[in-house]
Parts: structure tokens; C-alpha cells; sequence
């Protein structure tokens, strides 16, 4: 046979072999034995250890890497020094603390080409220096490879600065009691709990106010029964103590376990001074329900505390676990529990427990952990039976503490949640998840005001109907229920529990009790809380006493429904977040096509204002192109700060997302010289009446108008005195997804023989590209031309982007579209590729020419004109023109804050500029006539489009229908919601409901 051994590191070792042999003859047995001296020794000893730097600045709480040099004897050949690891030691604790991140590294790649252990695993040497809080460390790293005596380097580390971290406390204790909860669960799923096997199991769930189904803790408690009949006076003390500590969280008499008193067994024990762990765990589990002591006993009280004070040992305040010779974490943290109550009354025991926090102290890593999960574990124990506060004191910080270092040893593998022994494997332990569970149950109990973990004294009155009523008028609202919150609520259903059945008749507001439960297991179901998002839902809004609606009655318009902050969760959706905060709020919501479409909010429902209303929304103030089902946590979409819009919209959207334009002006009394037509704003207005008003309708529901002659204002539909000189102002104005106003400006004249030139269609409404039929309000004559006969302009711009076109060859049929593009648009890369060194790119558009809605080409050479702000007045300025793959580069001077440049062709464009601009740096105009938009910039589209699969921008409003099916309006509308979008509301508005 051969044997194979792995040598950890260089040295000399005997071995030795030892054979017995049997002589086939005499049947006799003879031993044959020898020894070996083999030395092992480093490929590449150690020579030396050389920082790049003795003397380090860093802020606090960053992290670095420690630049250092190691070379051995074989360094000059290529190979990696075998052993390269140091000792650090500190002249100041606290301050920093260094480390690897990965023990070991693969030599492999190209630059390690050629080196003789090339494709080998090697010892990692990079060490990282973490800045723990301000002030001036010397750190000395020893080398640990003796072979040629390397002498120790010696870094000086000044930390100043930096910004606290922010750790949500709360949200890891949640998170670690989950994963612990979910493997002591899975440890015995079916809850057949066995005296011995599970003790800690029903403990550490019935302490938490988990509840465990009657049957099963009457199935563990005969269990017990039957255990603790075979037991005899020297049982082990400990399995007698953890035995008598469950009981006791079960509500179970100690002293008479089927006719054995486990009390008795404990304060009788012939052994009980045998370790430390056994005097620990007597006065925990008798102190527990603060079980009597008689005065015959063998151990009494103060006698159980000297005991446990003779493993103390006196050099370093530790804890043996058989004499005080010795010291150990888990050891000493025990005894300090079992201790705590006797801090105020017992001398000797206060001193005991003082130089065992020096001890512990001591024993703590830079990161307030103690090298296991089940050590952080009773530290953090500790110090919360001590009343210590872990987040603000010599054992911790609000960013750095035994809770943070205890969740370093959680442990998620394919979904199998846990706690392991240490971190360099990370595997479930059993050991690990109990006592993980344990200390973030006690630090919750703790936090909430609650006993210490293992006091479990029974200081209640008799539970009435009325303590039950009044302990659930204490719970949280609903929609303020968190995971953190079970426990209670458990309590609560506990307390409900123990009423006789008369005085559960008297509990006259159990369904709260029933919903906080629903709510904890749907909590449950949706995962770790990832934040809070803004949701607003309105049937437009309050504007004074005018509620703004197209088609309603005001008084029937709700305005604001719901304006509130909701939780969220990593299994939400925006539709879940809507659904949720609705019925938290006792608003009637009803959804239809498997939760993907709202059909109805408060009473409001699809269709109820004509066949284009509906519910509609926005995330982010960006119209999702899918269901609002499919706008998810997990896919990022939904997101910490998020704002989500639900509106109400009578017009398949339109009426939502349009500018603050007018479709109508409602004119009474006059006419108009001119058409009236979007993009239109200066008019005369023809009368021979002393009084004219206006009736305004608007293409966007919440825009408002105000009116004014000659200066005195008037209001919509009064009548307005005027005569030949008159100058009226009609503003329209909307502020809601951003602001925009438009002035319409109207010079009195006196009406004339001729024909008007407009009589106003309110039903008819003017589109931009739409050009109005002969005869209708033309002079004679002016009837449309053909295309070729079209008169000739020379200037085409697009005033929401400040973008123009101007060259022979334009006719006042096209139109110059302009859509802003985003620096992950392919010809931006390709414009990129062209940029001079430290220069970025803004202004990054597509522009496009189209006649009758289809882009068409440039028919000849023309001049393109961008407006780029006053601070680049007079400057050169480089414009780039990606078309069909390829980027020109085009020159210009800027002036009156525009540059002009000659092109042949349109396409994406963008300028160059020193000034680093973010996002795409695209401006837009925002007062005057001049249009404003909001959202990405993205091409609108009718509602559903997308959804319904066409992808294809199609006019809102327009119905068309094939066969049998629905009205293709209806069918967007039925689309509208789960495709649709609503802009982000600028203010908020408290909840209004009939």
C-alpha cells in the first residue's frame, strides 16, 4: 500500500511505520517498525518583503490594494514565492485592517507566459487595506516563511474622511431570520420534533412566537416523557437543562415531567460543577420561569454563581470549559449570560462579567466577529443580555457590528438558505442556523423593548377578550406591516389562543388580527423589502372649484384617488404595488386577463366616459410599452425611489400626454381672419358685436386658460367687451408630466363684407400635416395645389428642440422631424469613434424630413441650424453626421446661439464640446409657444401598440375594424392600461373621495 502526504509547510518531520506480521508456520504475531526524517522545503523561499509605499493615505471606509513586492531565490526565473504570507499586527486596533480576498490564484493568462510554474496554483500574495474609522495606524507585516529570516516591512496608514455607510440593520436581521428559519424548518419539515434531536428547534421557533400545531408539541412533550423516565441522577447536566428550558418556553410544568421533577435532577446533580457550560445552563434553565430552590438542595443560587466563577481565568477574564487554565469564546459568553441577572446583586459576579467583556473584546475581530458564526452568535448574545448596545458602543457601530459580522457567515446556495460554521465553506450548519436564529431573535426582542432571550418568566395577568381587542388596536395599519412585525402578530394570535370560547365571542375586531396575518404570509411570498416607490392615482385633478375633465359633469371627476409611499418588494411588479396599496387603502380596485389589465379603481371603470376611457400609467415618468405586470423588481425596472402615475384617460391617452395646445377655441361672438390651427398663434378676430368670449376645448385634460383684454382679465365663457383695437391674450396651460403653456394672441377688427376666413369646427379639430379642404374657409382661389405646385419656403424648423432646416426645394407639406437619441444608439458609438481626446458629444438627435407622414430625402443642399446656448456664442464648433454608417464631420461659427452648418443629407447628428454633459445633454424648450415634452424622447405611439405585437406607431383615436373583432379603439383601450403610460405628477395631493 501506498501512502501519500501533503506537506502544509517547510520543516522536518519523522514518520514513522509500524507492520505486524504473522509467521504462517508458528501462527506467532511479530511487530516490524522503522522511521523516516523527511524534510520539505519551498520551491521559492522567501528572501524579502518590500512596500511601494511606507506611508498611506486613504478616506475612511474605502477600500485598497497594498502595493507590495515579495522576491525569492527563484524570483529572477519567473517563479512565485511559494509561501509569501504575513502576520499583521497593529500599534492602534481598530483603525484598519488588512487581509486577502482570495487565498489562492490560478497562474495562467499571457502575462504569466513562460514563467516555469506557468498554469499553476499558486499563493495569492495581494493583500487589501480597509479603512474601519479615523486616525494613524503603523501596520507590521511578518513574514511567515522563516526560511531566510525576510525581515518585516512596517506601513504607516493615515485614514481621514470619508462618508458613512449606510446599513439597513433591520433588513439583514429579517433577512438572516428567514434563511435560519428556513433550514431549522428544513432540518425537519414535517415538525415530527424528538426529545433530543430538536430540542433547539421548538425552543428557538416558539421564542421567536412562531407557532408550532398543538399536536406536534404534544408529540415532542411524550417524547420528553418517555426520555426523561430512563434518566438517572448523573445524567449529563447540560441535555437535563436544555430539556428544562424548552419545556418551560412550552408553558410546561419543570418540576413534573410524567413524575420527574427536572428542577430537582438539576439542583441535586452530584456533577453539576463538572464545567463551566453545566453551572452556566443550571442557572438559565432555573432561572428561566425563576424556578424556587429549597433549602436542603445540594446547589442553591449563590453557590451555582461560585461554582460557574471557578472557571474564570484570572489572566485574561476568559472562561474554560473544565478548569481556568484555558479560555474560550463560546465558553465565556455563556457564563456571562447565566451571569447577567446577578450584575446589580452580586459583587463577584459583576467583576466576573467586567473582565470577561475585556476578554471578548480582545478575542473580537476588526469587523466585530469571532471567527465562527456560532461565537459572533453568543457575543451578539451577550451583549443583549447585558444590555449592551451592539450598533452603538466598544462592540460595535450603526455600519459595523456583530449583527454585520455574524450575516458574513450567511450562506444561499440554489436557494437553500442558512448560516455555515465559518467562511471558508460555505455550507449549511445545523449549530450555526440555531444559534444564528437565537441571537437576531434576541436582538429583536431587545429592540422591541422585549425580556432578555432566556427569560422566560410569566409576568401577565389573566388574558381577557378585552387585553386580546386592545392588543390589536396597538398593531401597525396594514399598509404599514412589516416581516419584522410576526412575531407580534403571532403573540397576539398566542394570547387569542389561551380565551375560553365565551371570551373569543367578546373579540369584536379579530378580522384585523386575520388580515395582519394574510398581509405577514403575502410579505412573506414577496420576498426581501427592496425600498419604497411614490404611487399617485387620479381622475385628473382639483384645479380651485374646477375639477378639468372633457366629458364629465366636474362634480363626478374624483381628482386625486390615492397619493401615498409603498414598500416594495424583489417579487413585485408595478401592477402588484398598485393592487397592494389599493386594497391597504380600502379603495375598490378590480383587475381582469390574470392581473394584467386594471379594469377598475374606485368605481371608475374602462368605458365609463366613452369608448377611449380607461385607466392608464407611468413608471418613472416613462410610458412602459408592456404589461405593468411585467415591470418588475427583479428585472430593475422597479427600483428604490421609483414614481408610479395611474390616470384616467378619455381619449385612449391623448388627452394625457398632449401639450397645452388647443383644439378648440369655443368663439363666440366673432370669427377669426385667419385658420385656426395648431402651431398657430397670433389671429384677427373679425366682429361686429360689443361683446365676443371664450369657450376653449384642449387636447390635453389638465390644461386650464386664462384670458385677458387689454389688460383686465376675464374668465372662460364670460363675456368680453371689445371694439376695433381691442388686444385679447387667451394662455392655456398645463402643468402636470411638465409644464407648458401657450399664448394665443387675437387683435380685434371690424367685420367686413368679405367672407371670414375661418368659421371655427369644434368637432373637427386641426392636425398638424392636415391642410384644410377647398371651400371650406379658404378665399376664392386659395384652394390646395398640386404637390409640384406648391408654394416654395425656404425655412422648415421644429420649435420643441430648437432645430431648423432652411434651402430651396422645401414646401410647406413637409415637415422636419427631430427625435432626441441616446448615447447607447449605434450611431452614437460610430460618432464616438470620432471624438477627440477629453471632448464629449451633446445635442444627439435624429433628423428626418417627411411629406405626408414618410420620410423623404433632401432634394437639395441645405443649411441645418442647432440651437446650442449663449455660452458658446462666437466659438467654432464641430457638428458630426452619422448617415448610413459613415460620419462627416461639419463646421460652423455659432451665432445668436445657434450653429449652422451645410448638409446634403439628414440623419443622426451631434456636437462636439469640451464640457461633459450627462445623459444625452438634449435641451428643450419650456416657455412661449414653444413645445415641451417629457419622458425619454421616444417616438408616441397609440396605446397598446406595442403590446398588441404590431410595433408599429399608429394615430391614437383612430378606429379601424377587421372581421369580427372589436374595434381596434376598443382594443387598445383594453391594452391601454397594461401597455400604457402616464408622466411623473410634480406635486402631491392628500387622498379626496366621496
Amino acid at each position: 500500500m501506498v501512502k501519500g502526504y501533503v506537506p502544509y509547510k517547510a520543516g522536518t518531520v519523522t514518520y514513522r511505520a509500524t507492520l505486524t506480521q504473522t509467521d504462517p508456520e508458528t501462527k506467532k504475531e511479530s511487530t516490524v517498525s522503522g522511521t523516516s526524517d523527511v524534510t520539505y522545503a519551498y520551491e521559492n523561499p522567501l528572501t524579502e518583503v518590500t512596500a511601494v509605499q511606507d506611508k498611506v493615505s486613504m478616506e475612511n471606509f474605502t477600500e485598497q490594494p497594498l502595493e507590495l513586492t515579495f522576491k525569492g531565490e527563484k524570483s529572477d526565473a519567473g517563479w512565485s514565492v511559494t509561501y509569501p504570507d504575513l502576520k499583521w499586527t497593529f500599534d492602534k486596533k481598530g483603525i484598519v485592517k488588512i487581509y486577502k480576498k482570495e487565498p489562492i490564484l490560478w497562474k495562467k493568462g499571457t502575462e504569466w507566459e513562460g514563467a516555469p510554474d506557468f498554469n499553476s496554483v499558486v499563493t495569492n500574495d495581494q493583500y487589501y487595506v480597509k479603512a474601519l474609522k479615523e486616525g494613524t495606524v503603523v501596520a507590521t507585516g511578518t513574514p511567515l516563511d522563516n526560511t531566510n529570516s525576510a525581515a518585516p516591512i512596517q506601513i504607516t496608514i493615515e485614514v481621514a474622511g470619508g462618508e458613512t455607510p449606510q446599513i439597513n440593520i433591520d433588513e439583514l436581521v429579517q433577512k438572516g431570520l428567514l434563511g435560519a428559519k428556513a433550514h431549522l424548518q428544513a432540518i425537519s419539515p414535517e415538525q415530527n420534533y424528538e426529545c433530543i434531536e430538536h430540542d433547539w428547534i421548538v425552543y428557538d421557533l416558539l421564542r421567536a412566537g412562531i407557532a408550532i400545531p398543538e399536536e406536534k408539541q404534544t408529540q415532542y412533550y411524550d417524547s420528553v416523557v418517555k426520555t426523561v423516565k430512563g434518566w438517572k441522577a448523573n445524567k449529563k447536566p447540560t441535555e437535563i437543562e436544555r430539556v428544562a428550558l424548552v419545556l418551560s418556553v412550552m408553558n410546561k410544568d419543570i418540576t413534573d415531567v410524567g413524575g420527574v421533577n427536572l428542577a430537582e435532577m438539576i439542583y441535586n446533580h452530584p456533577n453539576l460543577n463538572s464545567g463551566s457550560n453545566e453551572t452556566a445552563w443550571a442557572l438559565l434553565a432555573l432561572d428561566a420561569k425563576k424556578t424556587p430552590i429549597p433549602s436542603d438542595a445540594k446547589w442553591n443560587r449563590e453557590q451555582i454563581i461560585s461554582a460557574l466563577l471557578t472557571f474564570q481565568n484570572p489572566d485574561n477574564g476568559g472562561f474554560g470549559l473544565t478548569d481556568n487554565k484555558t479560555a474560550g469564546v463560546d465558553t465565556t459568553a455563556m457564563a456571562l449570560q447565566a451571569l447577567a441577572p446577578y450584575r446589580q446583586t452580586n459583587e463577584a459576579a459583576k467583576n466576573a462579567i467586567d473582565a470577561g467583556l475585556a476578554y471578548l473584546k480582545s478575542a473580537m475581530s476588526d469587523s466585530y466577529d469571532m471567527g465562527t458564526a456560532e461565537s459572533t452568535s453568543q457575543l451578539l448574545l451577550t451583549l443583549i443580555a447585558l444590555q449592551i448596545d451592539p450598533l452603538n458602543s466598544d462592540f460595535g457601530t450603526s455600519y459595523s457590528n456583530s449583527i454585520t459580522g455574524l450575516m458574513d457567515y450567511y450562506c444561499d446556495t440554489t436557494g437553500a438558505t442558512g448560516f455555515c460554521h465559518d467562511k471558508t465553506n460555505k455550507k449549511r450548519n445545523d449549530m450555526a442556523s440555531v444559534q444564528a436564529f437565537q441571537a437576531l431573535s434576541a436582538y429583536v426582542h431587545y429592540k422591541n423593548g422585549g425580556k432578555f432571550y432566556w427569560d422566560l418568566s410569566d409576568d401577565t395577568k389573566e388574558v381577557t377578550a378585552a387585553t386580546v381587542m386592545q392588543a390589536i388596536d396597538q398593531l401597525p395599519e396594514l399598509n404599514e406591516l412589516t416581516l419584522e412585525d410576526e412575531a407580534t402578530v403571532q403573540a397576539i394570535e398566542n394570547l387569542y389562543q389561551q380565551l375560553s370560547e365565551e371570551e373569543r365571542q367578546k373579540v369584536t375586531n379579530l378580522d384585523v388580527l386575520e388580515n395582519a396575518r394574510k398581509r405577514i404570509e403575502a410579505l412573506k411570498d414577496l420576498g426581501d423589502q427592496k425600498g419604497t416607490v411614490s404611487l399617485t392615482i387620479m381622475d385628473g385633478i382639483q384645479a380651485d372649484t374646477q375639477a378639468l375633465s372633457a366629458t364629465e359633469d366636474p362634480a363626478t371627476v374624483r381628482g386625486t384617488i390615492l397619493d401615498v409611499q409603498v414598500p416594495i418588494y424583489a417579487q413585485d411588479s408595478m401592477m402588484s404595488i398598485i393592487q397592494r396599496a389599493c386594497e391597504e387603502n380600502e379603495i375598490d380596485i378590480s383587475l381582469r386577463f390574470q392581473g394584467t389589465y386594471i379594469e377598475r379603481i374606485d368605481g371608475l371603470s374602462e368605458f365609463d366616459r366613452g369608448s377611449g376611457s380607461g385607466w392608464k400609467g407611468t413608471l418613472d415618468g416613462v410610458f412602459p410599452n408592456k404589461s405593468f405586470a411585467q415591470c418588475t423588481v427583479q428585472n430593475g425596472e422597479v427600483k428604490d425611489h421609483s414614481v408610479i402615475t395611474v390616470e384616467y384617460t378619455e381619449n385612449l391617452g391623448e388627452d394625457l400626454e398632449a401639450n397645452a395646445e388647443l383644439k378648440t377655441l369655443g368663439l363666440q361672438g366673432g370669427n377669426l381672419k385667419e385658420t385656426f390651427e395648431r402651431d398657430r398663434y397670433d389671429y384677427t378676430l373679425l366682429t361686429n358685436q360689443d361683446e365676443i368670449s371664450f369657450t376653449p376645448e384642449f387636447f390635453n385634460r389638465y390644461s386650464v386658460a386664462s384670458i385677458e383684454a387689454d389688460g383686465v382679465a376675464y374668465g372662460v365663457s364670460q363675456q368680453i367687451p371689445v371694439e376695433v383695437g381691442t388686444q385679447i391674450q387667451l394662455v392655456s396651460e398645463k402643468n402636470v408630466r411638465g409644464t407648458d403653456r401657450r399664448t394665443y394672441t387675437f387683435l380685434v377688427e371690424a367685420q367686413g363684407e368679405e367672407k371670414p376666413g375661418e368659421q371655427e369646427k369644434p368637432d373637427t379639430p386641426e392636425k398638424p400635416g392636415e391642410s384644410e379642404k377647398p371651400g371650406e374657409s379658404e378665399k376664392p382661389g386659395e384652394s390646395e395645389k398640386p404637390d409640384d405646385q406648391q408654394t416654395s419656403v425656404t425655412l422648415l424648423s421644429n420649435k420643441e428642440y430648437g432645430i431648423s432646416l432652411k434651402g430651396e426645394g422645401l414646401t410647406d407639406d413637409m415637415e422636419l422631424s427631430v427625435k432626441p437619441i441616446k448615447n447607447d444608439h449605434e450611431d452614437v458609438a460610430l460618432m464616438k469613434k470620432e471624438l477627440p481626446t477629453n471632448k464629449s458629444l451633446f445635442c444627439l438627435y435624429e433628423v428626418k424630413l417627411l411629406k405626408n407622414g414618410k420620410e423623404i430625402r433632401l432634394p437639395k443642399k441645405a443649411t441645418l441650424s442647432v440651437s446650442v446656448g449663449k455660452e458658446y456664442e462666437g466659438k467654432e464648433m464641430t457638428l458630426l453626421h452619422c448617415v448610413n454608417g459613415k460620419v462627416e464631420s461639419l463646421k460652423g461659427t455659432v451665432k445668436d446661439k445657434v450653429l449652422s452648418v451645410e448638409i446634403n443629407s439628414l440623419g443622426s447628428i451631434g456636437v462636439i464640446t469640451d464640457v461633459a454633459r450627462t445623459q444625452n445633454g438634449n435641451k428643450k424648450t419650456t416657455s412661449g409657444n414653444k413645445k415641451t415634452t417629457v419622458g425619454n424622447g421616444n417616438t408616441k405611439k397609440s396605446p397598446g401598440a406595442t403590446a398588441a405585437g404590431s410595433g408599429n406607431a399608429t394615430s391614437a383615436g383612430k378606429s379601424v375594424k377587421t372581421g369580427d373583432e372589436l374595434p381596434l379603439g376598443i382594443t387598445l383601450l383594453m391594452l391601454l392600461v397594461s401597455a400604457g403610460a402616464l408622466g411623473t405628477v410634480g406635486y402631491k395631493k392628500r387622498k379626496e373621495r366621496k
